[in-house]
């Protein structure tokens, strides 16, 4: 870890002078908060595993297939080989949700391991969701679950074709209209936001509250 601990140092002296960094304007306070947060992040890998016994193939790995008729492109966090045998691992920072809730996320991680199976014409074994400082969910990758993630996708995209040659975009209302930059222009996203605020269930830093009120 001190080693992790060293290189933090060194990146976040480079990220702090890119230009998305600088555009935050954060006051030095939010500053301090932000780089705590990326560290205990950084951290949260170590309860999980030990980083030096672990055989990475590759980081951050870009990868543009074609899964059916969708054309793929995806930053994969990690492909360890494990037994031999791929292994797709994707860092997650937030919260460990309910299994209930953890289907897109699968889903995700399922995409990945097709994309890495048109690219190098071998099927990962495993899949799995590195949520930091919290757990390991651990996905057997099977010929199922690979079929089910690129048929969903590939619906997806049908969908969206039909949309936009029709020029027709339903609505979609839910928790997340209070962040879109649309809600001004969408009368379904406005009724949305002022049912949940009367409900005290938008929370109060929603941006697009005041836009809508």
């Amino acid at each position: 870890m001190d080693m992790a601990k060293a290189l933090a140092r060194t990146l976040w002296d480079e990220f702090t002078t890119e230009e998305d960094f600088q555009s935050l304007e954060l006051p030095e306070e939010e500053s301090r908060a932000f780089r705590w947060q990326a560290w205990l992040a950084i951290a949260g890998l170590w309860p999980l595993e030990d980083p030096a016994s672990v055989d990475v193939v590759s980081t951050e790995q870009r990868i543009e297939v074609n899964l059916g008729d969708v054309p793929f492109l995806g930053i994969i966090d990690r492909v360890d080989r494990v037994n031999d045998r791929l292994v797709v691992s994707d860092y997650k920072s937030g919260t460990l949700p309910g299994s209930r809730w953890r289907e897109d996320k699968i889903l995700q991680v399922m995409l990945y391991a097709a994309a890495l199976e048109v690219d190098l014409s071998e099927q990962p074994d495993r899949a799995r969701l590195l949520y930091l400082g919290q757990r390991i969910v651990d996905i057997a990758v099977t010929d199922r679950k690979v079929a089910e993630a690129t048929e969903a996708i590939n619906a997806t995209w049908v969908n969206i074709s039909n949309a936009c040659s029709q020029d027709q975009f339903d609505a979609n209302p839910g928790v997340l209209c209070g962040w879109c930059a649309f809600a001004t222009e969408c009368p379904e996203g406005r009724a949305e936001i002022a049912r949940r605020v009367a409900a005290g269930k938008m929370p109060n830093h929603a941006p697009a509250i005041a836009l809508v009120a």
